[in-house]
């Protein structure tokens, strides 16, 4: 009896060993899955926060607007380059939000405010970097503990795997923000691409596998996204795969692909190299950038952007042609930009490039800075037409000389109608290259100068050469007299001895101080003055060159208009001659000093003094005594 007892007992024993076993393993189990649960509410408890997640909701949309503009996408990208992170607010370190300005700035500021953010930092998409699993010699630094509380969240948050965005792989950025109540995390995804049924392609293009663009369908959306490198399209047997090359647009129906649809933004991919004429015309778009908006562009056709909202312009090098008006009538404009160094072959502006249409009643609203590349040839007409420019600045060195040679007709001009709209305190100072051959007519017409000067360069046997031959009709007048006697104390101009004509109203209503032609030492080359060519001044000096007393010129009637004070004593008007001009008077220069009216007598006296009298009217000329 006994062994049974034993027995058992034992049996007892090993049930009991064997029940605890799995008691423990169920207990260890339940224990390795609780736990993190556990862990994983706690977390929940502590990182989930809903003032927080509103308030990243609203800088979600601030920066999403903000990284519209290619400059501050640039900017952030190259931080990330060498950075898993960048911080665009901290608080008591970066007092002010970074890479938003303006309005934008003032709406993220208020949020900061009202969700007591604490800290904002933007980064990819995926956390890689950020929590340091790329292990790559030259990856971006990640988020160090020392950085702040910020630190435990971002090791909570996933890794998250590479975003797909309707269909495309996209390159979006994470917000992560700290505010005094939690922190929070927000994905900005990218527009979607705009879908291949939204294109109409022209048919012999589909054969070749580079795909040409002929038109968009309206209602497919303001944002156009044809960024990938290769698309399908059609199905089965019937589908062609290859590449867009190219946006059609056509001159003779003045029609553009893309024209009157309402669009707000584009991006292009980099196989884009054409786009044709009309293409983007009468449309709202605000920004846009051709080095990061469309890198592959090398020509444009006539008045592509024309009729948008365009703030800021920048003109690569690589953009070998660029047809005319392609971006005219962009009301909004704040900066023009040539981005040419002195490596890029020499260019052209066509004509009305940036021009406004001077029948609205306005012009730009910003005065702009603008700088003409040395490379620049010629700038053709109505380039820059009702354009107001706080300066105008030729390139010109010794180690990148201009080669510009042409101004055209109304290349800078104002229309009349437009004057009152101008800034009234606003002067330009000018300086014209010498290599300047001709200035045509109303090319600065309404530009109010405050001081104009023609560049000269030293020849080898040591005189001052210019290229200049021409000042056309109305090139530098403006519509009304300048009243401000101190806006004339240094509004003397020198004419060179190259210019060969200077046309009607040339000079009229600038309020110049006086005119000095650069003929003292050596003949003027000038033979025409046109009608009112100096009207409306107020010289105290006019030395007039020798050979425009002899015949065999032209000089205009009333050169200094019907009502000028020259002459009213013995200094202002001079003339480089030893030749008296009593007895080398004619007509010519009768009218000149007083139009058609003509002259009674001229009378010499003992010295140097010759008098010209119309009725009671009498004027004084002195000649210098060579």
């Amino acid at each position: 009896m006994k062994k049974n007892i034993l027995g058992i007992k034992g049996f007892a024993m090993s049930e009991l060993l064997a029940a605890s076993i799995v008691i423990l393993l169920l207990f260890s189990i339940l224990f390795a899955n609780y736990l993190p649960l556990v862990s994983e509410f706690e977390n929940r408890i502590l990182y989930t926060d809903v003032t927080a997640n509103y308030g990243a909701f609203y800088v979600r949309k601030i920066y999403k607007t903000a990284l519209e503009d290619s400059q501050v996408k640039a900017t952030l990208n190259d931080g990330l380059t060498h950075d898993s992170y960048y911080t665009v607010y901290k608080k008591s370190s970066i007092d002010e939000a970074q890479l938003v300005s303006g309005e934008l700035k003032s709406q993220l500021e208020d949020i900061i405010d009202e969700y007591d953010i604490e800290e904002i930092i933007i980064t990819n998409y995926k956390l890689d970097n950020l929590k340091g699993r790329n292990q790559e010699a030259n990856a971006p630094t990640r988020y160090k503990k020392s950085s702040g509380s910020l630190y435990n969240y971002i090791n909570y948050l996933p890794y998250y795997s590479l975003a797909v965005y309707e269909g495309k792989v996209a390159e979006p950025y994470r917000i992560i923000l700290k505010s005094k109540s939690g922190f929070a995390t927000t994905q900005i995804l990218p527009d979607p691409l705009t879908p291949v049924s939204c294109f109409e392609f022209d048919k012999n293009s589909l054969n070749t596998g580079k795909f040409i663009i002929t038109n968009y369908h309206k209602g497919c959306g303001q944002n156009v996204d044809i960024t990938p490198n290769e698309i399908t399209i059609g199905t089965g047997s019937n589908a062609k795969t290859g590449i867009i090359t190219a946006i059609m647009g056509d001159d003779e129906t003045k029609k553009g692909a893309f024209q009157d649809k309402e669009i707000t933004s584009i991006n292009l991919s980099k196989n884009i190299t054409s786009i044709g004429d009309y293409a983007f015309k009468d449309n709202n778009i605000k920004k846009f950038s051709f080095k990061y908006n469309a890198p592959g562009v090398t020509t444009i056709g006539k008045y592509a952007f024309s009729n948008n909202k365009l703030t800021n312009i920048s003109i690569p090098s690589n953009l070998t042609k660029i047809s005319e008006g392609a971006f005219a009538n962009n009301y909004l404009l704040q900066a023009i930009e040539f981005d040419y160094d002195s490596t890029t072959p020499d260019k052209y502006i066509p004509k009305n490039m940036f021009g406004l249409e001077g029948n609205t009643g306005k012009t730009n609203n910003y005065l702009i800075e603008l700088v003409i590349p040395a490379n620049i040839t010629s700038i053709q007409a109505n380039a820059f037409k009702n354009i107001q420019f706080s300066s105008i600045r030729f390139e010109n060195s010794d180690s990148n000389p201009s080669r510009l040679h042409t101004i055209e007709t109304s290349a800078f001009g104002i229309d009349e109608e437009l004057f009152d709209n101008l800034d009234p305190n606003n002067y330009i100072s000018l300086s014209i290259p010498h290599t300047v051959q001709k200035i045509s007519s109303s090319a600065f017409e309404n530009v109010k100068i405050e001081a104009l000067v023609f560049e000269t360069n030293s020849t080898p046997d040591g005189k001052e050469h210019s290229s200049l031959e021409t000042i056309g009709n109305s090139a530098f007048k403006v519509k009304v007299k300048e009243t401000d006697e101190t806006k004339i104390e240094t509004r003397s101009i020198k004419i060179p001895v190259s210019v060969t004509t200077i046309g009607n109203q040339a000079f009229e209503n600038q309020a110049l101080s006086g005119i000095v032609f650069d003929s003292l030492t050596e003949n003027s080359n000038l033979s025409t003055i046109g009608d009112f060519a100096f009207s409306g001044n107020k010289f105290k000096t006019f030395i007039i060159p020798q050979n425009l007393i002899t015949d065999g010129t032209y000089i205009g009637k009333n050169i200094f208009g019907d009502n000028y004070t020259l002459g009213n004593n013995t200094t202002d008007i001079i003339i480089n001659s030893n030749i008296s001009l009593v007895t080398n008077w004619n007509n010519t220069w009768c009218k000149a000093f007083y139009g058609d009216s003509g002259c009674t007598e001229a009378v010499s006296t003992n010295g140097p003094i010759s008098i010209y009298k119309n009725g009671s009217n009498t004027k004084y000329i002195t000649y210098i005594d060579n």
